[in-house]
């Protein structure tokens, strides 16, 4: 694994990542970052390699997973050891471990989930919609992870490499199958054979519960404050609805969880 070291706060190479913070400049470059130990293990067990990893001065760069990803990189990460300026203008958390890594964007794993909804007779699928708040969008994605949901789609949302979008999901991003589609009718397109339930706290259509019965389904969710938008409502064969006391909504994350929890329920976790 090549290795340089950077101590200049402006530094080529530190403004390209410091860049990152911004969605444009992330989209431009197809590259996300993240922070910790954590994610760097979460993506080499799942077949992802870094493009960089930014370690601080600090750090004994001979650590074993620093070893393992020289093993797996070869030439195709390149090792930054950063001075304490410089690393903590890149980095957005006060307490770092002085470990971060700079992915390329996880395009074809978006792919392989979209033609395994088309391809697969059952699965339990989270649609969200416009949901506009990245830790919520990072705390649904541990969710499904943890209750066995087979895909999350996003239409709208915040954007999926936000840095706080990122460190929600404690480093599962590399293990949750997700895909971004542009519109949200394209969710009735991908999901032809299935049913599509609009999560709802008023009374009315099937409960949670019910939604165990159904081989191929996927609920929606929507907008923190607003909800689901017409276009959402109308391609949905019905409504699941969460009872709930003393309160007039629940948090999207919230929402969510429970009914990744209710679809969860006789298939093996």
């Amino acid at each position: 694994m090549r290795t340089q070291i950077v101590t200049a706060r402006q530094n080529p190479l530190v403004k390209k990542i410091y860049a990152l913070k911004d969605k444009k400049k992330r989209d431009e470059a197809a590259l996300f970052v993240t922070e910790g130990r954590k994610p760097l293990e979460e993506g080499l067990q799942n077949g992802c390699v870094p493009v960089y990893l930014l370690v601080r001065e600090d750090i004994d760069i001979s650590d074993a997973l620093i070893r393992r990803l020289d093993c797996v990189a070869r030439n195709s990460c390149e090792c930054v050891i950063l001075g304490d300026s410089a690393f903590k203008k890149i980095s957005s958390d006060k307490a770092s471990e002085g470990i971060m890594c700079v992915w390329n964007f996880l395009s074809g794993r978006e792919e392989m989930l979209l033609q395994s909804i088309r391809k697969n007779p059952t699965g339990s699928y989270l649609i969200l919609e416009r949901v506009q708040d990245p830790g919520n969008i990072g705390t649904i994605l541990r969710s499904a992870l943890a209750f066995g949901c087979d895909g999350v789609l996003l239409c709208d949302c915040a954007d999926i490499y936000n840095p706080k979008t990122v460190r929600a999901t404690m480093g599962n991003l590399f293990r949750v199958p997700f895909a971004k589609v542009d519109r949200i009718e394209s969710c009735r397109e991908l999901l032809p054979d299935g049913k599509l339930y609009a999560a709802m706290v008023s009374s009315g259509g099937i409960t949670p519960e019910e939604l165990q019965k159904e081989d191929k389904a996927a609920v929606l969710i929507g907008n923190e404050g607003q909800g689901l938008s017409k276009q959402a409502v109308e391609i949905c064969d019905g409504t699941v609805h969460i009872p709930i006391r003393n309160a007039e909504s629940l948090n999207a994350a919230v929402a969510a969880s429970v009914l990744l929890w209710e679809m969860s329920k006789g298939r093996a976790l």
